[in-house]
């Protein structure tokens, strides 16, 4: 089990210094590995963007998210070490989720290598379960500043959850097939009035 406080430090540190620029260095490699493939062949030529982030405008967090996603991972990881001593059932599920997290700043704006990391972060909602259950049942052995942060995370993920089924406008959560018989949905209805 790697202590909590190194897969933080590791976290922090890919999250400040991290340049998806580094990834240009396997341009060449997928370039060999996928031009073979006709399948393939689209990969190979826009291995620049893809290796980089480059095709994705969302791939830029807000620093607000940044403390959000510090604060949620540094509970997990510290309580969740307090719940794997007690459960050790669950330590597979932690490393798991602790290579996830350690892996997010580096794996994030490459959306292919997101999908593989988004496997490893799945584990979050487990862990954070048993660690809510171990923060919120244990009072004695759980110091206060790590009760109010799990609290702060609880309202994280309620915000979160929430956030999916309280959307005010219809059409941000219309698909391609609402466009009945068009190629793509009408532009105005996405429009500001």
């Amino acid at each position: 089990m790697l202590p909590p406080w190194i897969a933080i430090g590791l976290y922090f540190i890919l999250a400040v210094v991290w340049s998806n620029d580094f990834m240009l260095n396997f341009s060449n490699l997928v370039n060999i590995l996928f031009s073979t493939s006709e399948r393939f062949s689209m990969y190979a030529m826009d291995a620049d963007s893809w290796l980089t982030g480059a095709n994705r405008e969302q791939t830029i967090i807000p620093f607000t998210t940044h403390i959000r996603l510090f604060c949620t991972y540094t509970y997990l990881l510290f309580v969740g070490k307090k719940v794997v001593i007690e459960k050790p059932q669950l330590l597979l599920f932690y490393n798991i989720l602790c290579v996830g997290i350690i892996l997010f700043p580096v794996m994030q704006p490459i959306e292919l290598f997101f999908r593989i990391n988004y496997l490893f972060m799945f584990f979050q909602i487990l862990i954070a379960a048993y660690c809510f259950y171990f923060t919120f049942s244990q009072k004695k052995r759980i110091n206060i500043g790590l009760r109010c942060l799990g609290f702060l995370v609880l309202l994280f993920y309620i915000n979160n959850i929430e956030g999916k089924f309280l959307i005010s406008d219809p059409y941000k959560t219309m698909y391609i097939w609402d466009a009945g018989n068009l190629k793509s949905l009408p532009i105005d209805l996405f429009m500001d009035e």
